[in-house]
């Protein structure tokens, strides 16, 4: 085959050029938010807008549960009939709202439920709590072993900058929920900074314990975030009740041991 000859039709690429891909995406998000995900608010909506502090399930979830504690459930994030994310205002600041997830949203959705969440919530600003495992971070070093406590962050073209924390540097990426949520803003022109602490894991489950999780309070006053104080009992509390659940690191009926 000569490749110099020139191509006997048009591309397909160029030739439906009156037809806009980002429309079609566009009408395929929209019918999706509309049949499956749905966002109640039982309070009336701030007009200059909302500080979002978005807790991904796991350390930032328990974190912002932490610190909410004294805040009131104003509404929910819906998937159909199940509740994924409850919405806790506070209680020192009406225009606060902590959006904490009940479980992990599945990847397919994550853009849907980040349109849907800004769509019916103004935002000012967002600040996300995630966080990333030892066993996956990637460095040129192989011998540099990072210990607990460490955040790291990310931000969007406006977002906090931090003279302290360290950037979730390349090639590491935020996947899931965080990822959809920073694009968004990027795109949108919305300050954002995720924060992501080091996370330990055995037997191949993440563990989550009290010194990873209360380390975004040493974050949060570098980037000169207000957020509620972490109450530190009911921390250990919430962190009690997972110890033997899904998310703990014992073995269970999933993980065999490889020895008798």
């Amino acid at each position: 085959m000569d490749f110099s000859d020139e191509f006997p039709t048009i591309p397909t690429r160029y030739a439906f050029d009156e037809d806009s891909d980002e429309e079609d995406l566009a009408e395929v998000v929209d019918k999706l938010v509309l049949d499956t995900i749905k966002v109640d608010l039982a309070t009336e909506k701030s007009m200059n807008g909302y500080t979002i502090l978005y807790g991904n399930y796991g350390p930032g979830e328990v974190f912002l549960k932490a610190s909410f504690s004294t805040g009131t459930k104003v509404g929910s994030i819906q998937l159909k009939d199940k509740i994924i994310a409850s919405v806790i205002a506070s209680s020192n600041n009406s225009t606060d709202l902590a959006i904490i997830s009940e479980e992990k949203i599945p990847d397919e959705l994550v853009f849907a439920v980040t349109v849907a969440l800004f769509q019916q919530l103004p935002c000012t600003e967002v600040i996300l709590f995630d966080s990333y495992l030892a066993s996956n971070y990637i460095t040129p070093n192989r011998q540099e072993r990072e210990t607990v406590p460490i955040v790291k962050y990310l931000r969007s073209s406006l977002g906090r900058k931090s003279s302290q924390l360290d950037m979730l540097s390349a090639p590491n990426l935020t996947t899931g929920i965080s990822a959809a949520i920073m694009t968004y803003c990027e795109l949108h022109q919305l300050p954002c900074v995720a924060l992501f602490t080091l996370q330990e894991s055995s037997l191949g489950k993440a563990l989550i314990t009290d010194e990873t999780t209360a380390a975004f309070t040493t974050a949060l006053e570098d980037l000169e975030v207000a957020c509620p104080s972490l109450d530190y009992g009911n921390l250990r509390s919430i962190l009690r009740g997972r110890k033997f659940g899904k998310d703990s690191g014992r073995i269970d009926a999933d993980h065999h041991r490889m020895y008798t």
